[in-house]
């Protein structure tokens, strides 16, 4: 099944975690595996990439990220996100838009 995900770009506050995934050595830790698979992930789908971005430039993804937390079950939006949403994103594009 074709989700129209791809490609993608992800970005994270999370400068450590980003600087992980492009560092090409073994992390013999919990995270390692979990590093590991995203890697692998990006080696097979090379449209894809993970780069920083300073969490001031992008709250609408840490604000998804923080209800996410607090979730039981996954859960994703193909269309229309809850109304809560649109405001943190608008909220977020640079003001010279």
């Amino acid at each position: 099944m074709d989700s129209g995900l791809l490609p993608c770009e992800v970005e994270s506050d999370a400068q450590a975690v980003v600087k992980l995934i492009h560092v090409d050595e073994p992390l013999l830790s919990d995270v390692g595996i979990i590093i590991s698979d995203i890697t692998h992930f990006l080696a097979c789908h090379p449209e894809c990439s993970v780069t920083f971005a300073p969490r001031s430039t992008n709250r609408a993804a840490h604000c998804l990220a923080k209800f996410g937390l607090t979730l039981v079950d996954s859960r994703f939006w193909m269309e229309e996100a809850p109304d809560w949403v649109a405001p943190v994103v608008l909220d977020d594009r640079p003001s010279s838009l």
